[in-house]
């Protein structure tokens, strides 16, 4: 896949901005986590206000200790998408990693409320290429996953009480 994508950006003196976010993905998938950032980067530019790619940014840069980045790129479109579970736990995560554990608290509670009302609909929207028989395995997935990332922050939270105490 990396090998056609790159023969496509070579050849064509004008290549979709798509073209640019398919390679994101593919080079994130494997771990070339800094070409993948660039690529999104760029997709970006022609796309700024889309919220699936700069969930996919924020991703690639939390994998390479860049939690400052990630959450700037979030925040340039949360505004736009505030109720967004994707976005918003990205975010928690953002902030985990920075150690702001009440604002990392908050986003996550806010996916917390949002993801529950999450629909196979919603989610095939979100994901329109994947085969509509796994939407529920889909939806299922982003809420553990949200309500796993919802315990851990307490738990980090009630630690951090803890040692002030």
């Amino acid at each position: 896949a990396l090998e056609l994508i790159n023969n496509e950006l070579e050849q064509n003196p004008s290549p979709s901005p798509s073209s640019y976010y398919v390679r994101g993905l593919i080079e994130g998938y494997m771990e070339k986590y800094e070409s993948s950032a660039r690529d999104y980067e760029k997709y970006i530019q022609s796309d700024p206000t889309n919220w699936a790619a700069t969930n996919d940014l924020a991703w690639v840069l939390l994998k390479v200790n860049k939690p400052k980045e990630a959450l700037e790129a979030i925040d340039k479109v949360l505004p736009l998408w505030g109720n967004n579970p994707w976005l918003l736990n990205s975010k928690a995560t953002a902030h985990v990693e920075l150690g702001q554990y009440e604002r990392a608290y908050e986003a996550i509670q806010k996916a917390d409320g949002v993801v529950s009302r999450l629909t196979e609909a919603d989610w095939l929207r979100a994901y329109p290429g994947n085969d509509p028989l796994i939407a529920k395995d889909g939806v299922a997935a982003l809420q553990k996953a949200i309500s796993d990332n919802m315990h851990t922050i307490s738990l980090a939270l009630q630690k951090q009480s803890e040692n002030v105490r």
